[in-house]
Formats: C-alpha cells, structure tokens, sequence
C-alpha cells in the first residue's frame, strides 16, 4: 500500500460501499468508499488468500452514498517495515495504515490498510467512526 493522501489537512465529506471484481477470481470484493478532497478512495482486501488478506487503497470513480458537508481532518500515514528475529526464526513486521483524525478533536475517524502482518498472517482492517467527527460531538 503505498500514500496516496498526503499527511496533513484535508476535508471528508463521504462514505459508502461498493464491489469490484478482482481479476483473479471474478469474485466481488466488498469495498468501503471515503471521499477526501473531493476524491473517492476504495478501501478493500486483497482476496490472493481467503484467511490472509492485505489491505489495499485505491483511488476509484464510484460515488460516496452517503455525503455530508466537508469536515476538516488530519491524515496520518504510518508505515513499519522491519525485520525480527524470533526463538531463529526471522519473521517480517509490514504494516501500512491510514488514520484520518479530526481536526478539531484529534479523534480518530477512520483507519485503512494492513493492521498488522506477521510473516505469514496479515490483515486488512477497515473502521469508521463518525461519532468522533466534532461535527457530532452533541449527537
């Protein structure tokens, strides 16, 4: 995965569904939509292995269903890569997430990408959390 949003201040402003076809299986894969700046992202799992699965993020053309007027947040990129050494064994650490915090509050919104891959079991994690939004604060 790589950042394809930039750290720093942008405006959410939509969430939503969708499918795409994997090109491997012709499956449907379950893809969750968030619109920044403007612009809607897929956040889906890559389907190579039914119990191991990478988060991936991509920008795509489908629409938002639900649209609310733009908010500020703060996107943060972290990535970790390294290697460990365990009992002889070497396994490796690749992790990849977005977290989209509001603002106004700090408050983490949304999390995509690749939570945590061991060497052999990553997996792909998708959270939204509009009760953070300081927009709803009184909700």
């Amino acid at each position: 995965m790589e950042n394809i949003i930039s750290d720093g201040i942008h405006y959410l402003s939509g969430i939503g569904y969708s499918t795409k076809e994997d090109g491997w299986s012709n499956k449907g894969i379950n893809v969750y939509l968030f619109c920044i700046d403007g612009k809607t992202y897929g956040a889906y799992e890559d389907p190579d292995d039914g119990y191991r699965s990478f988060g991936c993020l991509e920008e795509m053309d489908a629409k938002c269903q639900y649209t609310f007027p733009p908010q500020a947040v703060r996107v943060v990129n972290e990535r970790v890569d390294r290697k460990i050494e365990h009992d002889g064994w070497l396994e490796y650490e690749n992790k990849f997430m977005i977290h989209i915090l509001d603002a106004v509050n700090g408050k983490e919104v949304l999390i995509a990408g690749t939570d945590y891959s061991e060497s052999y079991y990553p997996m792909a994690i998708f959270n939204y959390t509009p009760e953070n939004l300081e927009i709803n604060k009184n909700r």
